[in-house]
């Protein structure tokens, strides 16, 4: 299952631009007009959160790096499933595609690809279905 998270990253990527570029607006004119400092403080922290976004995204988006896993579906609750891998290691990953999960259900044998740095899925391979065999 394919989920393309690559248009969502350039709109987070669009969005963290947008919010830095404000916001050191908003930054040369608290300096300008002497605000408290606190607001300029403020508006600096914004700037390099936004900042840390668009690098962390824009590798994400350049390099197309992606980190392989394979695991049991342990749990499914609402948007979140937990994955045990292969290195006995619990992860929790939040799926928003309705499609993908409702496909996905405990006991199934899973590969799942996640972006590099923001660890977003990008696909996840069913490889083997235990619920289905053990019923046969």
């Amino acid at each position: 299952m394919d989920l393309r998270p690559y248009p969502n990253l350039w709109i987070f990527m669009a969005s963290n631009l947008l919010m830095f570029g404000l916001f050191c607006f908003r930054l040369v004119l608290d300096i300008q007009l002497q605000v408290m400092p606190a607001f300029a403080w403020l508006s600096f922290l914004v700037c390099l959160g936004s900042l840390t976004g668009i690098l962390f995204t824009g590798a994400d988006l350049a390099t197309k790096k992606q980190e392989r896993f394979q695991g049991k579906v342990i749990n499914i609750e609402g948007r979140i499933i937990h994955v045990l891998t292969t290195e006995n290691r619990l992860k929790r990953l939040r799926i928003n595609a309705a499609w993908a999960r409702e496909r996905l259900k405990a006991d199934q044998e899973v590969e799942i690809r996640l972006t590099h740095y923001t660890k977003m899925p990008v696909s996840i391979s069913i490889l083997k279905d235990s619920a289905r065999t053990e019923t046969e």
